[in-house]
């Protein structure tokens, strides 16, 4: 990931944003044991930290600037491992995490055998973030000439209920506050003050309880959070 100063992002709109979509993660999480795949600068594995003490998580990435990034901003020792040969004994981890990681993983021809590692490793739970890539995702990555894999929430879904989760529930957010903090590859479209960033954020949250009443949160949020189990479980 080659992002220019990352921690100024993390700083601004965008880390107020990543915050509250942590959270929402974090709340699935009922496990001690995590793991997190493709962790990148590691904020959320700093977050469940601050949260969640008693829990015991291991990131892991393939990006050496990533596992650099998250020793310098937050300490953290990421290892670095492939999700196709996960180094862990069988059942070691009672929740793992992709975090806008499994469109990555998608794209990859040995994606199956990722998700036989993940079951191995998994002993109870799979929590997923991902981007959901409907117009509007489409269209702006269109205009600021950005590439990036693809994997539908259907898609994922049923290949999942394929190779051994059961998907339990399905949530979709994200309408306004991501796109104008502009991620870490977009511009970013709200000034770095508390009260404009507190009314986009309220407003974010008005217009998804909106568009869901409507059932039109597949065609404008632009993230989708999946919990699973492990089949069996």
């Amino acid at each position: 990931m080659n992002v220019p100063q990352p921690e100024r992002r993390l700083k601004r709109f965008y880390g107020d944003v990543a915050r509250l979509q942590n959270s929402d993660i974090i709340k699935l999480i009922t496990g001690r044991r995590v793991l997190d795949i493709g962790c990148g600068y590691g904020s959320l594995i700093d977050q469940i930290r601050r949260e969640k003490g008693d829990i015991e998580i291991t990131g892991i990435d393939i990006d050496p600037e990533s596992i650099r990034m998250a020793k310098k901003l937050y300490g953290i020792d990421v290892r670095n491992m492939s999700v196709c040969k996960l180094e862990f004994p069988d059942d070691s981890f009672d929740t793992v995490i992709l975090r806008e990681a499994i469109h990555h993983i998608a794209a990859d021809a040995s994606f199956e055998l990722a998700l036989k590692e993940i079951r191995r490793v998994c002993r109870k739970e799979l929590i997923i973030f991902d981007p959901n890539p409907n117009w509007i995702l489409r269209f702006s990555r269109k205009l600021i000439k950005h590439v990036d894999p693809e994997a539908p929430l259907d898609k994922v879904v049923d290949v999942l209920e394929a190779n051994g989760f059961n998907v339990r529930e399905c949530r979709l957010r994200d309408v306004i506050a991501f796109p104008l903090s502009g991620g870490f590859v977009g511009s970013e479209l709200v000034p770095n003050i508390k009260p404009v960033k507190k009314a986009v954020i309220a407003t974010d949250k008005l217009l998804n309880n909106v568009i869901r009443k409507l059932r039109l949160q597949k065609h404008f949020c632009w993230r989708y959070l999946i919990y699973a189990v492990k089949q069996g479980r």
